[in-house]
This record gives structure tokens, C-alpha cells and sequence, in this order.
């Protein structure tokens, strides 16, 4: 009998994976605890037209997306940190300053998740940041750390 698994399972395998499994396994295991659900024709068709709807979202945010690449990459960002002898700040420059910047440099949303940097960034200077907009897209930013004048 053919299953989805709705939860993930270490014998079986992942959260939405199509397993071949005995009928009684399934009638006296897997249903009862809720951990799978029968796929049967009707349920691979409804399954097949979720994955395409999926797909075309995708695309539509994708298409979306590429815009604000190009507008967050044609800038450079500046923040202003504290920093003692030899440029070193006095703390790092968080994912969340990060974000706040580039909004309120560029207009466009940024959450502070999908910022990510190689390294803590503990030196005024130039860095290169990745902005992770989309599961294909993402975006390389130039910015720019500056002691802040008392």
C-alpha cells in the first residue's frame, strides 16, 4: 500500500515522501497514530495540482524578486557603530542592524533572517553581505561601517 508520510520517520523517511508499505502496518500503525495518510489515485492527482499551483507561485515571487536584486545591489549600505583604536568596533554589527539599514536605505523589506555575512563583523570598512530573497535568488551587497563621531 502506498502511503504519505505526514510526520518525518527515521525507518521511512521524510515529511511528505510517497512509501510502498504492508496494508496492516498502515491500517494498525501509521493511520491510528496519524503519522501517514493512503495515496491513492485521486489523492497523487490532488497532489500533482498542489505542486504545480506551488510552482507557479514560485515563479511569480521569483519574477518579483529579481527587481529588488537589482535595486539592493545597485547601493551601497553605510552603518555607524561605535569603534575604539585601530576601527574595531566595540560590539559586532548584528544580522538586525543589518536589515533595519537596508530598509530604511532602500525602501525594501529585509528580514533579519535572511541576512547572512561569512563572518561577525567586529571592523569598520567594507563588507560584502548575502541577502537570501528567494530559494534561487540572492542578493550581494556592498556595506559600508563607519566609527560613529562624537
Amino acid at each position: 500500500m502506498e502511503v504519505m508520510l505526514l510526520k518525518d520517520d527515521v525507518n521511512l523517511g521524510d515529511k511528505g515522501a510517497l512509501v510502498d508499505v504492508s496494508s496492516g502496518f498502515a491500517r494498525n500503525f501509521l493511520f491510528p497514530n496519524r503519522l501517514a495518510i493512503r495515496a491513492d489515485s485521486a489523492f497523487k492527482k490532488h497532489m500533482a495540482a498542489v505542486a504545480k499551483q506551488r510552482q507557479k507561485k514560485l515563479a511569480k515571487e521569483k519574477e518579483a524578486k529579481q527587481a529588488e536584486v537589482k535595486t539592493l545591489e545597485s547601493k551601497e549600505y553605510v552603518i555607524s557603530a561605535k569603534a575604539g583604536e585601530g576601527n574595531k568596533l566595540y560590539g559586532a554589527v548584528t544580522h538586525a542592524q543589518i536589515a533595519e539599514a537596508i530598509t530604511q536605505q532602500s525602501g525594501i523589506s529585509i528580514d533579519k533572517r535572511k541576512v547572512q555575512s561569512e563572518a561577525a563583523i567586529k571592523k569598520t570598512g567594507s563588507h560584502e553581505i548575502t541577502i537570501k530573497l528567494h530559494p534561487e535568488l540572492e542578493a550581494r551587497i556592498k556595506l559600508k561601517v563607519e566609527a560613529e563621531k562624537n
